[in-house]
């Protein structure tokens, strides 16, 4: 939906450098999109707590000017990792509660895809702050570094 990016209006708990767009040719498939070479976009997205206490991240994925988001879990709005460092495919000063999602994908298309937290869950009708920070370039990458994070599910 072009006029509202959130089902939950006050969901968007803090907003640093990502835009609701859409970046296709038919301009319907909209998304928060980060895209810098230094990274530090940060976005906080208030949630509460599912049966499952399973937290799903969905983005795409390309083979092209895609790069590296940082995603966690915390009772912060503010950005706490704002400095996380990269190298290569293995990340350094990464909180343990952290997880990386690789938005740089082969085969020549571009296509959604949904994960899960892996190291982080959320016990049900507990509030807690989702964060994803857009990662800097990978030294070894020589185009663009962008994100597309197209929805944030809690089971």
């Amino acid at each position: 939906n072009p006029e509202k990016p959130w089902n939950d209006d006050n969901a968007i708990a803090s907003n640093d450098g990502w835009n609701w767009t859409a970046d296709n040719k038919q301009n319907d498939k909209f998304g928060f999109i980060a895209d810098s070479i230094e990274g530090g976009e940060h976005l906080a997205v208030s949630l509460k707590g599912g049966r499952f206490g399973k937290v799903e991240v969905s983005y795409v994925t390309s083979y092209e000017n895609f790069g590296t988001a940082l995603a966690w879990i915390d009772d912060n709005i503010p950005n706490i990792h704002k400095q996380c460092i990269m190298n290569g495919e293995f990340a350094r000063q990464i909180p343990e509660n952290a997880d990386l999602f690789f938005a740089r994908a082969g085969g020549g298309v571009s296509v959604p895809i949904a994960e899960l937290m892996t190291r982080f869950s959320l016990k049900e009708g507990e509030r807690k702050v989702f964060h994803l920070c857009l990662a800097p370039r990978l030294p070894n990458v020589k185009d663009g570094n962008k994100f597309k994070l197209v929805g944030v599910r809690v089971y």
